[in-house]
């Protein structure tokens, strides 16, 4: 889109890890929209993007993702996209900025956060409800 430039802002973390963001200036607003990311076991996560509303509509969050194109390539294989909108509503347009910025990169899995947290968490949670359930039974039998 013309008026649009995307910068990068690199930051150092206190505990030496990377942090920054990209920002999209839309020419005659000042509104910017941002997309900001940590690096967490020398993984970049998108933790972040925001896109106000007066320039909202035009691209702008897809174009901040673009913006990361110049990262390693681990940072494309697993990141996390929060917004208000519906993941499923935003499946296809997803799909399409990263099949741009990366050909035959594969898309497996768009779910919201909750949902993978979930995933993350039901082995867990199986084995507290075991550990509860095997010790309840261990001291109702010794009485």
């Amino acid at each position: 889109m013309v008026g649009v430039t995307i910068t990068k802002h690199d930051r150092a973390n206190p505990d030496g890890s990377g942090a920054g963001e990209y920002q999209a200036h839309v020419a005659g607003s000042e509104a910017v929209g941002r997309l900001t990311w940590v690096e967490r076991g020398g993984v970049h996560i998108v933790d972040h993007t925001l896109v106000p509303p007066e320039i909202g509509g035009r691209g702008i969050a897809g174009m901040l993702v673009e913006g990361a194109d110049g990262w390693p390539e681990d940072v494309l294989s697993n990141f996390e996209l929060r917004t208000s909108t519906p993941p499923a509503q935003l499946a296809t347009t997803v799909k399409r900025v990263l099949a741009e910025a990366e050909p035959g990169l594969p898309v497996f899995d768009i779910v919201p956060l909750d949902e993978r947290l979930n995933r993350g968490l039901s082995t867990d949670r199986l084995v507290a409800n075991l550990t509860v359930a095997f010790g309840a039974r261990s001291l109702s039998a010794k009485r």
